[in-house]
């Protein structure tokens, strides 16, 4: 910049102050372009709110439009093709329920079912799909292409009007010491940028059928949406009510309980009785005479340090610290503390890490170490088979698992404390039984006693 242009700088900048601070009186502008510049700045602010709220009426999750910004960020960085579109929550929950639905299988009026209403909710997230991209099309593109080009450039005339009225008041103010001739030059601009402005203003105070336009096209997009959720919606109630014909007219099949297990058993000195549902099982394995405290203390019997807990970041968490990083450009530490206080920064250089080379944010599923041994259907076999006899020893129950390759197919071994920690689990106690002389219930103690 030259230096006849800094002194104007610094011109304006004298004048704007004596106008603030010191109660200078400015050159007025009149009442209508008062009042246009209003409805103007009140015109910009509802373009840009209208254009955020209905981005979240659209896609209401944060997290997921978090994760779809920086999936798309990170896309343009590398020249790659647009990532995947909003996961709809229609389509999420459609997906389950014929993913359960195939599982349960054809004998299952439920899993029918299930099947039926997941494909009507994935026909919505499709529809639902439509009406993102037609609004997006017909309704926030023409408000961000007004807000992007005539509304800033409505700015960038108010603004120059503003320094020319400042560099007229300030040579008006200095009336003596300026020449005449500078006077007017200056009015002469101002005069120029106020008509300037005050037109591109009035065009756009006229043109706002254009603005009614594009609401009306929200509206119809919204209709359109709303007509075809209710025929398929309707579609799917005629389904279901058949399927309740259906399912009600099929023969109602009568439970057959099963033969119980008897087991006769002989006195034993190792023998372990009845069964009760509170507290936790006891273990022949555990050395006698220890607390549960030394029994956890190692072999030494020294308290052993408990690990701390690796603190939990959800998917959600994950997608909000990359959009904070990657999108705001706000340091690791202070993203963390943003999300979580206690997160700390090395954990948030990680989820940055891993989404710039794996280009994802949701965590791995758990794998790794060994297989676990019994699931939750083996489980419940083996309370309910502990429950069923009140005469069972640990010893018999890991017996019968191995020889029950029906129940417990792939169980070839199974240790003490595995039975013990899953009877513990599952709230179920061993009591300790003691064998009893059989003289004790004699004739003759009956007459001593």
């Amino acid at each position: 910049m030259s230096v006849a242009g800094l002194k104007k700088q610094f011109h304006k900048a004298t004048q704007k102050v004596s106008e603030k601070v010191g109660g200078a009186e400015g050159t007025k502008l009149d009442d209508d372009f008062k009042e246009m510049e209003k409805k103007v700045d009140i015109t910009s602010r509802a373009v840009l709110e209208i254009m955020t709220k209905t981005t979240e009426y659209l896609q209401p999750n944060p997290a997921s439009r978090a994760k779809l910004s920086m999936i798309n960020t990170m896309s343009k960085i590398r020249g790659q093709e647009k990532g995947p579109g909003y996961p709809q929550a229609e389509t999420v929950l459609g997906e389950a329920m014929q993913k359960y639905g195939r599982e349960l299988g054809e004998e299952s009026s439920f899993g029918f079912a299930l099947i039926d209403v997941g494909e009507a909710m994935r026909e919505l997230g499709e529809v639902k799909d439509s009406l993102d991209m037609e609004v997006k099309q017909n309704f926030i593109d023409p408000l961000q292409n007004l807000h992007d080009k005539d509304l800033k450039e409505i700015q960038h005339h108010l603004k120059k009007m503003e320094g020319r009225r400042l560099d007229f008041d300030y040579k008006k103010k200095r009336q003596g010491k300026v020449q005449d001739e500078e006077i007017k030059q200056a009015l002469e601009k101002f005069d120029e940028s106020k008509e300037v402005a005050e037109q591109s203003m009035f065009n756009l105070l006229e043109s706002d059928i254009e603005q009614v336009s594009q609401l009306a096209a929200l509206v119809q997009a919204q209709v359109e949406y709303h007509r075809q959720a209710t025929d398929i919606m309707q579609q799917l109630s005629s389904k279901l009510d058949e399927r309740i014909k259906e399912a009600s007219s099929k023969p109602r099949k009568e439970y057959v309980p099963k033969p119980r297990m008897v087991m006769e058993l002989t006195p034993s000195e190792n023998h372990n009785g009845g069964i009760s549902h509170s507290g936790s099982a006891k273990s022949p394995e555990r050395p006698e005479g220890r607390g549960r405290g030394q029994w956890q203390g190692g072999r030494r019997g020294e308290g052993r340090r408990e690990r701390s807990r690796r603190q939990a970041v959800s998917d959600e968490i994950r997608a909000t610290l990359v959009h904070h990083v990657l999108v705001h450009g706000m340091s690791m530490r202070e993203a963390g503390q943003r999300v979580q206080p206690k997160l700390s920064r090395f954990t948030v250089a990680s989820v940055i890490r891993t989404f710039r080379e794996e280009n994802r944010t949701e965590r791995r599923p758990p794998g790794g170490g060994r297989r676990r041994l019994f699931s939750e259907k083996h489980e419940r076999e083996l309370v309910n088979m502990v429950i069923g006899n009140n005469v069972m020893r640990l010893q018999d129950i890991q017996r019968r698992v191995i020889e029950d390759q029906h129940t417990f197919r792939g169980i070839n071994a199974v240790s003490f404390s595995t039975i013990d920690r899953i009877l513990r689990k599952n709230r179920s106690r061993l009591k300790q039984a003691y064998c009893l002389p059989v003289e004790r219930n004699s004739d003759r103690v009956e007459d001593q006693r």
